[in-house]
C-alpha cells in the first residue's frame, strides 16, 4: 500500500514539473480565467499571444470539414495541424486571430472556449504543488509498520543527470539537537553567535555559527535559510564535513528564539551515486555512502538532476518550507547525462539498478525517469 501512494504522488508531481509548454510566453502574462463562451477579452489576450492566441475550443455539435475550412478563413486554425491531431475527446486545442476567436465566439457553434495553459502557470513551488496532491496528507497515514508515509524504506532510483549530494535539501536531520550560543542580542549573528557542539556551555573557535541570508535583510529565516558551524576551516564558508542545521521552530514563527534547539543534518540522503568513470573506456564508478561518498568528485553542473530531486525527496518535514514528495526516502542518482565518457546510457543505467535490488531485497524501489 505505501509503495503505491508514494509510487501515484511522485509520478503526479513529476508530471506536472513537466508537462510541455503549448505556447511561450512571460512570466508576467495574465492567469486568465473563462466562466463562458463570451468571458473571454481577445482583444487583451492579443497584447499577450500576437496573431496566434492558443484556446481550447469545444463544439457544441460534430465539427464538419466544410467548417474546419471556413475557420480557416477566419483565421483560426489546429494547433497541430488538423482536426485530427489536435482533438482530445470532444476538445479542440486552436490557435487564431482576436478577430477571428471573437468570430467563432459569437456563431452559436460553440459551447465553452477556455485559453490554453502556459507552462508558466503549473510551475508551481513545492509548498504549493505538494498540497495539491495531498502528500502531505499521505505523510499522516502509516503503513504496515506503523510509520508515517514519508518515503522512510523507500530507495528511489534517479536516472537523470546528477544531485549535489552535498546540498543541505539532501540530508536527514537526524544528528540530534544541540544549543544555540547567542551573543547577547537575542538574534543570529554571523560569526559572534555559536553552536554548542560539545555542549560545554561555552562558545570555542570551531563552534561559530554562521548562516545563509539569502534575502540579505540580516534577518535569518528558518524555513528558508541555512545555519551551520564552521568547525573544520574557519572562513565563514561552509565546507565539506561542516554540519549543517535546522531549528525547531517550537512557536512557529519563522525565526530562531532562545531556547529553541538546533538539529544537526548528519546522514546524506544520497546512498549511491552510479556514472561513468569520465575515461574513454566509460568504467561504472559507483559512490556509496557507506565506503566513499564524501570523496566523490560527482556533481551535476546541468542541475536538472538536482532539481528532480528536491521534487522527490528535497527538505526536512516540519522544518523546511520547500520539501519533495517522499522527504525520508534515500537516493540511488544514476548519470545518464553529462559531460564525455561520464553519463551511461538509459539501458546501462537501469541494469545498473539489479545488483542493488537483489541486495536490498526487503527494501521498497521506485524508479524514476524525467529527463524531458
Amino acid at each position: 500500500m505505501r509503495k503505491v501512494i508514494l509510487g501515484t504522488l511522485l509520478l503526479v508531481i513529476l508530471i506536472l514539473g513537466f508537462i510541455p509548454p503549448m505556447h511561450p510566453q512571460s512570466a508576467e502574462a495574465p492567469m486568465i480565467e473563462n466562466d463562458g463562451v463570451g468571458d473571454l477579452d481577445f482583444w487583451s489576450l492579443e497584447e499577450t499571444f500576437g496573431n496566434e492566441i492558443p484556446v481550447v475550443v469545444r463544439f457544441s455539435d460534430i465539427l464538419t470539414n466544410s467548417l474546419a475550412e471556413e475557420l480557416e478563413l477566419l483565421g483560426v486554425r489546429f494547433s497541430l495541424g488538423n482536426s485530427v491531431s489536435s482533438r482530445v475527446g470532444d476538445h479542440y486545442v486552436m490557435r487564431g486571430t482576436a478577430e477571428g476567436l471573437s468570430i467563432l465566439a459569437d456563431m452559436g457553434i460553440v459551447e465553452d472556449i477556455d485559453v490554453q495553459t502556459p507552462r508558466d502557470h503549473i510551475q508551481l513551488t513545492r509548498d504549493v504543488s505538494i498540497p495539491e496532491i495531498n502528500a502531505d496528507d499521505a505523510w499522516n497515514l502509516l503503513d504496515s509498520l506503523d510509520r508515517n508515509i514519508t518515503g522512510e524504506g523507500l530507495l528511489i532510483a534517479d536516472l537523470d543527470s546528477g544531485i549535489d549530494w552535498k546540498h543541505p535539501d539532501f540530508w536527514f536531520a537526524n544528528g540530534g539537537e544541540y544549543d544555540w550560543l547567542d551573543d547577547g542580542d537575542s538574534l543570529p549573528t554571523n560569526g559572534t553567535d555559536a553552536i554548542d557542539l560539545d555542549d560545554s556551555g561555552l562558545a570555542t573557535s570551531d563552534e561559530v555559527m554562521y548562516y545563509l541570508d539569502y534575502d540579505n535583510d540580516v534577518i535569518f529565516d528558518t524555513a528558508n535559510e541555512w545555519i551551520w558551524a564552521d568547525s573544520v576551516i574557519q572562513n565563514a564558508e561552509p565546507d565539506i564535513g561542516e554540519p549543517f542545521f535546522v531549528v525547531n521552530d517550537t512557536n512557529d514563527n519563522g525565526q530562531l528564539d532562545i531556547g529553541e534547539k538546533l538539529i544537526m543534518l548528519s546522514t546524506p540522503k544520497t546512498k549511491y551515486i552510479v556514472e561513468a568513470d569520465g575515461t574513454p573506456s566509460r568504467n561504472i564508478q559507483v559512490w556509496d555512502r557507506s565506503a566513499n561518498l564524501t570523496t566523490s568528485g560527482h556533481d551535476d553542473p546541468n542541475g536538472h538532476g538536482t532539481a528532480v530531486a528536491g521534487i522527490l525527496l528535497g527538505g526536512q518535514i516540519g522544518h523546511r518550507k520547500f520539501v519533495g514528495v517522499a522527504p525520508n526516502s534515500e537516493l540511488m542518482m544514476i548519470k545518464v547525462i553529462g559531460g564525455s565518457n561520464e553519463w551511461l546510457t538509459i539501458e546501462e543505467g537501469l541494469t545498473c539498478i539489479q545488483p542493488w535490488c537483489r541486495r536490498d531485497i526487503n527494501r521498497d524501489w521506485f524508479v524514476d525517469l524525467s529527463l524531458s
